[in-house]
């Protein structure tokens, strides 16, 4: 579970991120990340409808809270981060997720393989 400081909670916040922010993709997800001027990443994952059910938005939700907590010492300070998660995650596995999750947050330079460049 992540602490509460580290969550993003509010609409206009998602909104931000995605207005202002980037983001990379795979076949499972989005990732959409802003820098945001302080020294606490804070993360918020996103499931539609369109997803499945609730228990099944609710199950992959907790698989990214996982991956993302077995990363959080890796990642870089500083950034707001949003998880959209497809259709196509769906019955994926803990390991399906943690790699292309892992693959996201390193294309993206916030977590493992920072070149120091920066996209902004």
């Amino acid at each position: 579970m992540l602490p509460k400081p580290c969550r993003l909670r509010q609409h206009r916040q998602f909104e931000e991120i995605y207005r202002k922010g980037r983001r990379v993709r795979s076949p499972l997800m989005t990732l959409y990340y802003l820098p945001n001027r302080t020294e606490q990443t804070q993360v918020g994952i996103v499931t539609s409808r369109k997803v499945g059910i609730a228990v099944v938005r609710n199950r992959l939700r907790r698989l990214v809270r996982e991956v993302l907590r077995e990363r959080w010492p890796a990642l870089r300070p500083g950034f707001n981060l949003v998880v959209v998660l497809q259709s196509t995650a769906v019955g994926a596995t803990l390991g399906e997720i943690d790699q292309q999750l892992g693959s996201l947050l390193e294309r993206a330079e916030v977590a493992g393989g920072y070149s120091g460049r920066s996209h902004f």
